[in-house]
C-alpha cells in the first residue's frame, strides 16, 4: 500500500496549520514516517521555503491530496527538466490559492522581495542535482542551515519558563513514601545496641574526639563534662539518644535542627502565616505557660502584682520574648525587659515589637545593673535559644559581650529561669549558658534537647506552622501533638 505513493506529487496539510508540497521519495511502514524529496514549504504569512529532503510523521498529517501522477518513462529514469516542471506545476498551483486569500500589500511583498534564503536554497539544490549527489542517502544533513544562524537559540527565556522550586514543592508533596520502606533504608546496615552515637553541632570540627570520662577521674570532674557535653548536643554517653513524646497522649515528637526550623519558616512565610504571626502565636504560647508557672489566675488576682524579667537579644528569639511581655502586661503583670546594649543595626521584627511593648506600658532597660531594684518571680531567658550562630561574626561583639553578661546575672539569681526555644549558651564549651527549671520550644524540640538536665522540664507551644510545611523542610513522620492544647508538656524517653 505504501509503495502505491512512492514518486507522487502530493500536497499536505498538518495540523499544526504548516502546508508542504513535495515527491514522496520513501514510507516508512513500521514508524508510519513519510520522506519528501524537492519539498515546498508554505508557512502561514511567509514566503515559500525550499529543501531536498523533509520528514513527516503520519499522526501529524491532517488532509493529504494527490497533485499529480508521474508518467511511466518520469517513474523509470526521472529527469532534472521534469523535475523542474513538476515543482514549477506545484509552486504555480499552491501559490495561485495562498494569494487569493491574501491582501495586495502581502502579494505585492511576494513579487518584489524575493527571500535570500529561498534563493540560497535553489542555488544548493541545483548544485546537488549538477554533482550528482543522492540526497535522500544523506538525509538532513545537506539541508541549507543559513536560515537557522538568523536566529539564535534563547536559553536565558526558555529557562525562565521553569520553576524548579515549583516543580521540586510538587514532588515532594506527593511524595506519600514512609521512610522505613525507601530502598536507602532497606540497605542500610543495623546498627549496634551498643555503639555510641555522636551528632555534632555546625560549629563544630567532625575529627574533634573529645575524652570520655574514666574511672580515674573525680565524679565533680565527670559531672561538669558531662554537662558542658550535654549542653553542646553532642554527647550521649554508652546510650542512644532519648525520644521525646508528649507526656500525656505519648505522641512521638521529632526534634528539628536550626536549619530545618528555618526553612519550615520560609516554607510557611511564602504561603501563611507571615513572620509576624509566626512570632504573634509564639508569644501567645510562652505568656500562657509562664502564667501558669507563676500560679495561673489566683496569682494573677492577688494584691501582689507578679514580676516577670525578660532578657531579650537582637534576633528572632528576643521578638518572640517581646511578644510574650505584652501579652504578660495584658494580663496583669509586672514586666520589665532587660534589651542588649547593641542598638545598631536593630533587626526589624526586634524594633517592631519593642515599639508595640512600649505603647502598652512596658519598660525597656539597656543595663543589667538596673534590674537590681526588682524582686523577680520568674525569669525568661530569649537571648539567644537556638540561633547560637548568629553572634559568629566580628561586628557583634558588643553584642557577645552584653549577652555574657546577661547569661551571668541570671546564673547568680535565685529566681526560676524560663527559657525560650532552647537554653542561651555562648563561649568555648559553652563556658556561659543557662540551666533553667523549664524551657519552652517554638513549633518542635530541637535537637540539643537530650535531657532534662540541659532543658529542665520541657514544653512547645504551637506557633501556627502547617504540617506540609515540616514535610517541605525535610522532617519526616513528623505529627501534630497538639490536640486541644497549644502548650504542651513533653518527656525524655530513654
Amino acid at each position: 500500500m505504501a509503495e502505491a505513493f512512492l514518486g507522487l506529487v502530493i500536497s499536505l496539510q498538518l495540523h499544526s496549520g504548516l502546508e508542504l508540497t513535495g515527491t514522496v521519495a520513501h514510507i516508512e511502514p513500521t514508524t508510519q514516517q513519510m520522506t519528501l524529496k524537492e519539498a515546498q514549504l508554505l508557512f502561514p504569512g511567509q514566503p515559500p521555503h525550499f529543501t531536498s529532503v523533509y520528514g513527516v510523521s503520519g499522526k501529524d498529517i491532517a488532509d493529504l491530496q494527490v497533485v499529480s501522477k508521474p508518467t511511466a518513462d518520469q517513474q523509470v529514469q526521472p529527469t532534472k527538466t521534469s523535475n523542474s516542471t513538476s515543482k514549477k506545476q506545484q509552486a504555480s498551483s499552491i501559490n495561485h490559492e495562498r494569494v487569493s486569500n491574501d491582501n495586495n500589500q502581502r502579494t505585492r511583498q511576494k513579487k518584489n522581495n524575493t527571500p535570500k534564503r529561498s534563493a540560497s536554497a535553489r542555488k544548493a539544490r541545483q548544485q546537488q542535482q549538477q554533482n550528482g549527489k543522492n540526497v535522500s542517502s544523506n538525509g538532513w544533513a545537506d539541508e541549507d542551515v543559513d536560515g537557522f544562524k538568523e536566529k539564535e537559540f534563547d536559553f536565558q527565556a526558555n529557562l525562565s519558563m521553569f520553576d524548579k522550586e515549583k516543580v521540586f514543592a510538587e514532588i515532594r508533596e506527593l511524595d506519600e513514601t514512609a521512610p522505613e520502606t525507601l530502598l536507602v533504608t532497606l540497605n542500610r546496615l543495623p546498627r549496634k545496641p551498643d555503639a555510641a552515637r555522636t551528632k555534632l553541632l555546625p560549629t563544630e570540627n567532625v575529627l574533634d574526639n573529645e575524652r570520655e570520662s574514666i574511672g580515674e577521674e573525680s565524679d565533680t570532674e565527670s559531672s561538669t563534662t558531662d554537662e558542658r557535653k550535654h549542653v553542646n548536643g553532642n554527647h550521649y554517653g554508652k546510650h542512644q539518644t532519648p525520644s521525646i513524646r508528649t507526656l500525656d497522649t505519648h505522641i512521638s515528637c521529632i526534634p528539628v535542627s536550626p536549619l530545618q526550623m528555618a526553612h519550615a519558616e520560609h516554607e510557611c512565610i511564602k504561603t501563611g502565616p507571615s513572620e509576624v504571626q509566626l512570632i504573634e502565636n509564639g508569644g501567645r504560647g510562652v505568656c500562657a505557660l509562664t502564667l501558669q508557672l507563676i500560679g495561673g489566675s489566683r496569682r494573677i488576682q492577688s494584691d501582689d502584682i507578679p514580676v516577670i524579667i525578660m532578657l531579650t537579644g537582637n534576633n528572632k528569639i528576643g521578638a518572640y520574648g517581646l511578644a510574650a511581655a505584652r501579652h504578660l502586661i495584658n494580663h496583669g503583670c509586672h514586666v520589665v525587659v532587660c534589651a542588649s546594649e547593641q542598638r545598631q543595626g536593630l533587626g526589624d521584627a526586634i524594633a517592631q515589637q519593642e515599639a508595640m511593648f512600649e505603647h502598652v506600658g512596658g519598660k525597656i532597660v539597656y543595663d543589667i545593673q538596673e534590674l537590681s531594684q526588682w524582686s523577680a518571680d520568674l525569669i525568661v531567658d530569649a537571648m539567644v535559644g537556638s540561633q547560637h550562630n548568629v553572634l559568629e561574626n566580628d561586628d557583634d561583639q558588643q553584642e557577645y559581650e552584653s549577652l555574657c553578661k546577661m547569661i551571668q546575672w541570671t546564673s547568680q539569681q535565685s529566681s526560676p529561669v524560663l527559657s525560650i526555644d532552647f537554653p542561651s549558651a555562648l563561649g568555648d564549651d559553652r563556658e556561659y549558658c543557662i540551666h533553667p527549671q523549664w524551657t519552652v520550644c517554638l513549633g518542635a524540640p530541637k535537637t540539643g534537647c537530650l535531657s532534662s538536665q540541659v532543658t529542665g522540664e520541657l514544653y512547645i507551644t504551637d506557633i501556627g506552622i502547617p504540617k506540609t510545611c515540616w514535610k517541605r523542610a525535610g522532617v519526616k513522620g513528623w505529627s501534630a501533638p497538639w490536640g486541644a492544647d497549644f502548650v504542651v508538656a513533653l518527656e525524655y524517653v530513654c
